[in-house]
């Protein structure tokens, strides 16, 4: 069916059957993720693959509030993180990134080797540009 036009019924039932998953939908159908997608717009069907991608968020919200039901941490967490900042509790997570002992991180440029430049001579130009950022 790979080199056949695909027909609108068998794409539109492949979506609804798959909730939306283009590979299983090209597996199914014996065709490349390409065609289901040319299939989808060739045939206005953008709108039947929203509603079932909107369909398993549903779902997978639900498991997720399930889950938490039942006070599953890691859902727990994760719902905080996404969800709980909205209501200004503070569950933000936030990842500071120091220097050493709390000091400003020190950057080093390094240059790239001209083509003319051995990579020895880099190497050892990088050295000595190291050493000297080192001794301050």
């Amino acid at each position: 069916m790979a080199t056949q036009k695909l027909k609108k019924e068998n794409v539109e039932k492949a979506l609804k059957e798959l909730s939306g998953n283009i590979l299983q939908c090209a597996n199914r159908l014996g065709c490349s993720r390409k065609a289901v997608y040319d299939a989808v717009k060739r045939y206005e069907l953008e709108p039947v693959l929203e509603e079932c991608r909107e369909e398993m968020v549903d779902i997978a919200e639900n498991a997720l509030h399930n889950l938490i039901r039942n006070e599953h941490a890691s859902a727990i967490m994760f719902y905080l993180r996404t969800q709980g900042k909205s209501r200004g509790r503070g569950y933000v997570e936030r990842q500071e990134t120091t220097g050493a002992d709390g000091d400003a991180i020190k950057i080093q440029s390094v240059e790239a080797p001209p083509r003319s430049t051995s990579i020895e001579d880099w190497v050892e130009k990088n050295r000595v540009i190291s050493q000297m950022v080192d001794d301050d």
